[in-house]
């Protein structure tokens, strides 16, 4: 039996691409074995062409009995992509170029107060382009236990252009990890990188690296 299911695009690796395939929706019963679950599939004709097919993307998928295994009534994907296939791509409200994603809402913007300096060209140049594709950009200031002043001056020059932005350091993650619903290893990472890379220097490290590299 062959089955047919929308689902969201939400990794790409080699040519296999990571589909979330949606469920029929609340209240109603699920007609495709699969629905809810996580797929590998490959993408059909032209699509597999280089960058058609983008992460992000709402696509139609097709696969059949063999795509599955059966395990206590439940429905086990292979892991390896049997016979599931991409098959269409759905209508996107947005796409990038680089990074190559569609349909997003959200671009977040980083940037950090200090070591290195911002550069607000680009910082610029990336709100251009999530206001031109219908993506609202939220700017988000680093190492603001670096330099507070320069930081809470670049929150405040975004926000009265209009955007969404904030400052976070070290500090503010610190004071509130009791309260957050995130991994604390990831939390973690984030106070332990901006802190080592001050401490150790590691900007300036590459910057002096890259420097007598092209001296060489």
């Amino acid at each position: 039996m062959t089955y047919q299911s929308i689902g969201r695009v939400i990794g790409s690796v080699g040519g296999r691409f990571t589909v979330y395939l949606h469920r029929e929706g609340e209240g109603k019963q699920d007609t495709c074995p699969l629905a809810g679950k996580t797929v590998v599939a490959q993408a059909r004709g032209v699509l597999r062409r280089r960058g058609e097919l983008l992460v992000g993307d709402l696509v139609e998928v097709r696969y059949d009995d063999s795509s599955f295994s059966l395990a206590d009534g439940e429905a086990i994907p292979s892991p390896d992509g049997t016979a599931i296939a991409v098959e269409r791509i759905c209508e996107r409200k947005n796409a990038l170029i680089r990074p190559p994603m569609a349909n997003l809402d959200v671009l977040f913007v980083t940037l950090a107060a200090a070591s290195p300096d911002p550069v607000l060209e680009t910082v610029d140049k990336l709100i251009s382009i999530a206001e031109f594709h219908g993506i609202e950009p939220v700017v988000v200031v680093t190492k603001r236990e670096l330099a507070p002043e320069a930081a809470d001056a670049y929150k405040t020059l975004y926000a009265r252009a209009g955007f969404s932005a904030f400052a976070l350091g070290v500090n503010a993650v610190v004071a509130n990890m009791p309260h957050s619903q995130y991994p604390v290893l990831f939390i973690l990472s984030l106070a332990l990188g901006s802190l080592l890379g001050a401490v150790w220097d590691w900007d300036g490290k590459f910057q002096r690296l890259s420097a007598r590299m092209g001296h060489s």
